[in-house]
């Protein structure tokens, strides 16, 4: 049975300071039968967080209480991510990809090109493709861990079973996104060949939607996007999808063992 918002303010507030708001995570976590919560102090004018606490409108203890500490940070840092990170990327638009892959199958249907020609066009046209079916992987996941953080909103309570496919969707939407951006970058030249070529080509297209494409235009922010998503991560051609997403995923525990030390520190109660 859910709490009211209204009684856990009021639990989580007995541990509040001066010049503090308090908030107070309404899905709980429950060990030994008692439900704990997690509670947020900040102060009011620069909502910096001071102090965080486990409270629980049960009969429970300091060490369930503790206990209960790891699963609600690792499931509210990875909805967090999943809210932000996995909405924004299941949201990017790939209607200049679709126009530009198009328009490379009508190329290449059309026959006119030599064998190198065709090369290059079937690979540029093979890399568009894969990010788009990568895309639609993404927005699956995105599905699945959706239904999992409104199954938890429902019911006020998460598992420890929750918690971990969550955690575990975090590293499979970065690799998603890098078997995006990494074979999109490695090709990117195509597209000048491509963009060079055009008037070779008698097929219409968008000139400038097919510069946007070329590496002068598309180079940097590729580059840019890639650094930000390996920053610190294990990479290396010898590694498989696999390995890497093993590796992150032991990073990403790793990350958010950290932030517990981090909390525990920060603890007033229990």
């Amino acid at each position: 049975m859910k709490i009211s918002a209204k009684k856990l303010l009021k639990l989580a507030e007995k541990h509040k300071k001066f010049f503090e708001n308090t908030t107070v995570n309404l899905n709980g976590f429950m060990v030994n039968n008692a439900v704990y919560y997690f509670a947020i102090y900040e102060n009011k004018m620069t909502a910096s967080i001071k102090g965080y606490a486990v409270v629980t409108p049960d009969n429970g203890n300091k060490n369930d209480a503790l206990k209960a500490l790891t699963p609600h940070v690792y499931y509210s840092v990875s909805e967090h991510n999943i809210t932000n990170k996995g909405e924004s990327r299941a949201n990017l638009d790939f209607s200049m990809h679709e126009k530009i892959k198009m328009y490379l199958k009508t190329v290449i249907d059309s026959e006119i090109l030599d064998s190198e020609k065709e090369v290059i066009y079937k690979r540029a046209y093979d890399t568009l493709n894969s990010m788009q079916e990568l895309q639609n992987q993404l927005i699956n996941l995105l599905t699945r861990a959706r239904n999992i953080i409104e199954r938890v909103n429902e019911k006020g309570l998460f598992t420890f079973e929750e918690v971990e496919c969550l955690v575990k969707y975090i590293p499979e939407f970065d690799l998603i996104q890098y078997k995006q951006l990494k074979p999109r970058y490695d090709t990117r030249k195509d597209f000048d060949f491509i963009y060079q070529n055009r008037e070779n080509v008698n097929e219409s297209v968008d000139t400038n939607l097919l510069r946007e494409m070329t590496s002068s235009a598309a180079e940097d922010d590729l580059e840019r996007s890639l650094n930000e998503l390996t920053k610190d991560r294990v990479l290396g051609e010898h590694y498989s999808y696999k390995e890497l997403y093993d590796k992150w995923l032991n990073r990403y525990y790793r990350d958010l063992d950290e932030l517990v030390e981090v909390d525990h520190e920060k603890l007033r109660f229990p």
